[in-house]
């Protein structure tokens, strides 16, 4: 049966900033969500890992990604909070 016929709605998605960023203490990589404005690549920043603050490097910040193109859920992300 189609979708919108059985009475569901269809999700709507949208737009991140997701940086790419090293963490200091152990060299792993990982996406974060930038939630502050002005992160560019190779600053330094805090990002909220499960109520613990970790320092990282941004090693990339792509712009306007779209929800449903990224591989990785947006709600499994960890937020940058600030720059150092």
């Amino acid at each position: 049966m189609i979708h919108s016929l059985a009475g569901g709605e269809l999700k709507e998605y949208s737009r991140f900033d997701v940086a790419k960023v090293e963490y200091l203490d152990t060299q792993e990589r990982a996406f974060a969500l930038v939630a502050c404005p002005n992160i560019a690549e190779n600053d330094l920043v805090i990002i909220d890992f499960n109520g613990q603050e970790r320092e990282a490097r941004v090693l990339r910040v792509d712009k306007n990604v779209y929800e449903q193109n990224f591989p990785i859920s947006v709600k499994r992300l960890k937020k940058i909070v600030r720059k150092v």
